[in-house]
């Protein structure tokens, strides 16, 4: 099963010497014009991870509006009112009462341990 990048690889391949052989070196501009089209696209959205740590690129993905959101971080911090900040929060909290935060409900904080049992014990 072909995927799509398998795809966009074999045509690139299977059209670069026609392409080179009729055009010559006008051949060229077209690819010179799809790698600038990357640049604005890239620019505008993909959040900006710079100095974040894995736990807050995570967060930053889970925010509604990635691209602005890493902006609004890279120039102030996490602020209070981010979910982030909130999740972070409720996290340290879960881990001074010794238990973890639960997945699905994040109003919560499990404070019981379970014993866990390895396979082959």
């Amino acid at each position: 099963m072909m995927t799509v990048s398998n795809l966009g690889t074999t045509q690139v391949v299977m059209i670069t010497p026609t392409l080179l052989n009729n055009l010559a070196w006008k051949g060229y501009l077209i690819f010179m014009v799809l790698n600038f089209a990357f640049v604005p696209l890239v620019y505008f959205c993909y959040p900006e991870t710079t100095n974040l740590s894995l736990e807050e690129i995570d967060g930053l993905f889970l925010e509604p509006h990635a691209v602005k959101t890493s902006l609004q971080v890279a120039k102030h911090g996490w602020g209070v009112e981010s979910g982030w900040a909130k999740r972070r929060e409720l996290a340290q909290k879960g881990a001074q009462l010794g238990g973890v935060v639960a997945q699905g409900d994040k109003s919560e904080v499990v404070t019981e341990k379970t014993e866990v049992q390895h396979v082959g014990e």
